[in-house]
């Protein structure tokens, strides 16, 4: 720091050094200069000499905030600067370290108090510290699956960060709009319908609205709620305060005035996005049953692992398949836990969705580690079960399947706090999974599907009582006026469910068959911006309409969310029907990216010969790119993953081939890739002989060979790119 005495002085008065804190200016630049070289200690020490005559002083002050929180001491540090605080309330540097020190200490909720003090008072004086206070905040509430308000931490964030931190805060936001297990209404931007409220209580809505915008939903809903009292019947401000509510990540009460904003709203798609959002939102109070996980000490992992190995309704992970995901290095041992016994080879051609085993949990057990403090080595089993409720049966599978090397006294059972997005939804009825080896023919695989996929609407939602409708089934509630908004609010909340676990459905097609209207189209007008409408929005708009300026960053949005219908319908558009967005981006990327999104989509939603027809003419694309042996090599290698997933297609064998011959003389990374998935399949890998030497190419990633899903029990082999 500068001894200039006619500098500002550090102390934030708003005077010269010499006409204010000449007297310790020596003093405070010593202890500034160890606590820039890392000696917080030193420089709390050096802060003894000066702490007993100007322990009020701001510079002081806050300097020892910093000393202790540098020399990891938050409790201290909370406790001197809330002692400064008392009479300097508005200083903006001391509530911007009370409140890390807070955070440290008591982290949430109990420290969002000072935080949002910090909020008010110190962007503009410290804003790394409060940046990064958003940031952590936005973690800790997606760790609790507050979705809404993590995103809305991390757009503040965003605002008021310096480069880094905006970059990261970006990525953060980029990172919720992109996961597939958030359900889709609950991603991207939401916003509020304009509200100034009525004469006498304009004033608080434009309070409201700026402690909003500081990043105070807590203090913005209370403000915002007397408004709200006073102009009952308006949807537009039930519907602010409901985002306020969710915004500060309380759900639950955001959910009750979202109910209140669609139950008064004219508009019914915006009615029904409302209810959508108070359905997912809402937690399922006293009656959510938590997901629980089994865990216990294993004391011989061999012993154990040849006890699981012998029983027939455990299958292990091939380790292969470990090894590509990078598990081996964790885990000694993973398996499925199914209800019966796998089907013979035969008897998988004619498996249906009553014969197919049923996933149970998932079984983990850790290579040993060092445990702390005393250094012995320990591994663990951990069980996680798939649906709600299932703990006891898994329970007793794994007692009786690991006798005597796992006693059953060492089992606890844990609750699992985590997100559960579908906790107050009322769909548990059809959260079931299956488990079809990778062996099971296409037929059959999608015979099972589609067999899941017809019982999950048609019985197990349509039958079952939903809270949102008044305790009535979606069946019953079929043709009562009162129940139009919340019946298309629960269609959307199965279709996000469905999108959720990799499966498609249609929204209108279920609309017409409950006598509710199609989800009317949504007009984008000449320079409207598609990046300000929900996904729930976006969904509606017509897109057929759109010019290519505006039809580019549409693409964008859907490439970037991914929900399966509407990406499917966006994505063929712009294949079929805009050849001329195929040459945007360098080299043709811009055509790989939505052929490879397209050719996923298809194959996760059993459309497998329309995904065959895609990645060839992706291969025709290639042979014109700049690189086209790599990007010739891996469309062939995405066909050949297509062609095995229907191990009697006559295709399969002279791809594979062609891969081993052609391709692995120059690319010999593509050979281990080709074993492993011939290993991971059980068919019969190519000769050894058939290869030729050659020049070799850099090796992109790695293969990964990813257990049954949780949601449908299809067995993939993943590439880079192709999620």
């Amino acid at each position: 720091m500068t001894a200039d005495s006619y500098a500002p002085c550090p102390c934030g008065s708003g005077k010269k050094v010499k006409f204010c804190c000449q007297a310790i200016l020596a003093d405070m630049e010593k202890v500034e200069r160890l606590l820039e070289n890392n000696q917080p200690r030193m420089a709390l020490q050096s802060l003894e000499k000066v702490l007993p005559q100007h322990a009020g002083n701001p510079w002081v002050a806050t300097a020892q905030g910093w000393a202790l929180l540098a020399d990891h001491r938050p409790a201290e540090a909370k406790a001197a600067l809330a002692q400064f605080l008392r009479k300097n309330p508005d200083h903006p540097s001391a509530n911007a370290l009370h409140a890390l020190a807070a955070f440290q200490t008591d982290g949430l909720p109990t420290a969002k108090k000072a935080i949002h003090r910090a909020f008010r008072r110190s962007f503009q004086a410290e804003p790394t510290i409060v940046t990064g206070l958003a940031a952590s905040m936005a973690e800790s509430l997606l760790r609790a699956g507050h979705v809404l308000a993590a995103r809305q931490h991390l757009a503040l964030a965003l605002r008021y960060g310096d480069e880094e931190d905006r970059k990261a805060a970006f990525s953060g936001m980029v990172d919720i709009d992109s996961d597939s297990t958030i359900p889709y209404p609950l991603r991207g931007v939401h916003n509020f319908p304009e509200y100034a409220g009525k004469p006498e209580t304009q004033e608080a809505v434009q309070k409201a609205h700026r402690l909003s915008a500081a990043g105070c939903w807590e203090e913005a809903a209370e403000t915002f709620r007397p408004v709200v009292e006073q102009d009952p019947n308006s949807a537009a401000a039930w519907h602010t305060l409901g985002m306020f509510l969710a915004w500060d990540g309380n759900d639950d009460a955001a959910s009750e005035a979202l109910r209140k904003a669609a139950q008064l709203t004219e508009d019914f798609e915006t009615a029904v996005e409302c209810e959508t959002l108070a359905q997912l939102l809402y937690s399922g109070g006293d009656e959510r049953k938590p997901l629980q996980t089994l865990t216990a000490p294993v004391a011989s992992v061999s012993k154990l692992l040849t006890r699981l190995d012998e029983r027939p309704n455990l299958v292990r992970t091939p380790q292969g398949a470990m090894e590509a995901t990078g598990l081996s290095s964790m885990l000694a041992a993973q398996y499925e836990l199914v209800d019966r016994p796998i089907p013979s080879e035969p008897e998988l051609k004619e498996i249906t969705l009553e014969t197919v085993p049923m996933l149970l949990a998932r079984i983990m057990v850790t290579n040993q580690s060092q445990s702390e403090g005393d250094g012995d080595a320990q591994s663990r089993l951990v069980a996680l079960p798939i649906q709600v409720g299932q703990i006891d049966r898994v329970r007793s599978l794994l007692e009786e399947a690991a006798g005597e090397s796992l006693p059953s006294e060492s089992l606890q059972v844990l609750d699992d706090n985590g997100p559960n997005y579908w906790g107050g939804t009322d769909l548990p009825q059809i959260q079931e999974s299956y488990f079809l080896p990778a062996s099971t023919p296409t037929e059959a695989q999608e015979r099972v599907i589609r067999g899941w996929q017809d019982r999950a609407i048609n019985q197990s939602w349509a039958n079952s009582p939903k809270s949102a409708l008044g305790g009535k089934t979606p069946r019953d509630a079929r043709g009562d006026e009162s129940l139009r908004v919340p019946l298309a609010a629960c269609i959307n909340v199965l279709d996000a469910y469905f999108d959720s676990n990799s499966r498609a459905m249609s929204v209108n097609e279920l609309r017409r068959e409950y006598g509710l209207p199609e989800m009317s189209p949504l007009q984008l007008e000449r320079g409207g911006n598609v990046n300000l409408l929900s996904l729930t929005q976006l969904r509606r708009i017509d897109f057929k309409s759109l010019s290519d300026e505006q039809f580019r960053p549409l693409l964008r949005r859907v490439l970037l969310s991914r929900h399966n219908q509407h990406a499917y319908e966006t994505l063929r558009e712009a294949a079929e029907n805009r050849e001329q967005l195929l040459t945007d981006g360098e080299d043709g990327q811009a055509a790989n990216e939505i052929l490879e999104a397209l050719v996923d989509i298809c194959r996760r939603t059993l459309r497998r010969e329309e995904a065959l027809r895609w990645a060839q003419r992706a291969q025709e694309l290639a042979k014109a790119s700049s690189k086209p042996f790599e990007r010739l090599m891996n469309w062939k290698l995405r066909e050949l993953m297509l062609r095995m997933d229907d191990q009697s297609d006559p295709a399969a064998r002279p791809l594979l081939d062609e891969l081993w011959t052609q391709f692995v003389p120059k690319a010999p990374y593509l050979r281990d890739v080709l074993l492993q998935l011939c290993q991971y399949l059980g068919v019969e890998a190519p000769s050894e002989g058939l290869m030729v030497a050659g020049a070799s190419v850099g090796r992109p990633g790695g293969l990964n060979l990813e257990p049954a899903s949780a949601s449908g029990g299809e067995k993939k082999l993943w590439l880079p790119g192709m999620d």
